[in-house]
């Protein structure tokens, strides 16, 4: 289930169901609205979208009754995710998941609501969008990142996705399947529950950020993933950035410290994640990962 293209007059629903909105991220907010209000789209925030009720966050009811009203709302077309955060996670039990098979509309963001992104699919089968949230639209090399976004939610491209950095081989090798994935951090807090993707056949594609994510921790995740069987499932693994400065080693290297027994192709490049570029990675969109070339191609079309 995909959502309708974006054309002229569409709206689109900003909520913040991870970190809370502060003072200094407005400014952010309204650049990223008059970016978007180019493309003659209109922007309507959630009502308790600067809530800071719990002293630490919006609380579960107010969060999850800005995500369902979004949904709910046939005038809505599309719903950004304000900012990252901690605790999407939260409202997981809350979220209406009979509406949103009702309403399919595009979902986008990234970081922690890489949590939402594939428990909305897992739960009802809408292919949700891992792109940047709605406060870092405004931010560096904007060319590449709203190409992007024109291609997959305007104009439903179909095909192999264009490089905005070096891309790596890995481990060689060609697969196809669903994508699914997201931030390696968030994505473990669903692992083994309800809320997980189906990783069987499938695309797998992680990012995360060292700042909150040391490369210990990196290890100590992708290990998860490993004793939940996820490496034995998947077709092929696509990782994006992880600027691991401090330790001096790579991303690349602690995951194939992890996986190195296994045959799947890997691919390592700089083009989503905590950085600058930011490719629109559509969650349950039948991709090919081909490490011998460096490609990644969407064998169909990313939104109706």
């Amino acid at each position: 289930m995909k959502p309708n293209r974006l054309i002229k007059g569409n709206l689109i629903g900003v909520c913040a169901p991870s970190g809370t909105i502060k003072e200094k991220d407005r400014k952010d907010l309204i650049r990223a609205s008059k970016l978007l209000e180019k493309y003659k789209l209109k922007i309507i925030y959630s009502k308790n979208l600067f809530s800071n009720s719990l002293g630490y966050s919006a609380s579960v009811k107010e969060k999850s009754l800005d995500f369902n009203e979004l949904i709910k709302n046939k005038e809505v077309n599309a719903i950004i995710f304000a900012k990252g955060g901690a605790n999407c996670n939260s409202i997981l039990d809350c979220l209406d998941y009979e509406s949103i098979k009702a309403n399919p509309k595009f979902i986008i963001g990234f970081s922690d609501n890489t949590v939402l992104l594939n428990t909305i699919y897992k739960k009802t089968g809408l292919v949700t969008y891992h792109f940047t949230n709605f406060k870092n639209f405004c931010e560096k090399n904007l060319e590449y990142n709203i190409k992007q976004f024109e291609n997959v939610m305007i104009k439903g491209y179909k095909g192999e996705v264009e490089h905005a950095s070096d891309w790596i081989t890995v481990r060689k090798g060609k697969a196809n399947g669903k994508l699914v994935g997201g931030n390696l951090a968030s994505l473990v807090k669903i692992l083994n529950t309800e809320y997980c993707p189906d990783f069987k056949g499938n695309i797998l594609f992680l990012e995360d950020l060292s700042f909150e994510s040391d490369i210990e921790m990196v290890s100590s995740y992708l290990y998860q993933l490993k004793q939940g069987k996820v490496f034995d499932e998947i077709s092929g693994l696509l990782l994006g950035n992880y600027d691991s400065k401090q330790s001096k080693i790579t991303f690349e290297k602690v995951v194939m410290d992890v996986v190195n027994d296994y045959k799947f192709p890997i691919i390592k490049c700089d083009d989503f994640g905590h950085t600058n570029n930011n490719m629109v990675l559509p969650i349950g969109i039948l991709c090919t990962i081909d490490a011998n070339n460096m490609k990644l191609i969407y064998e169909e079309r990313t939104s109706n």
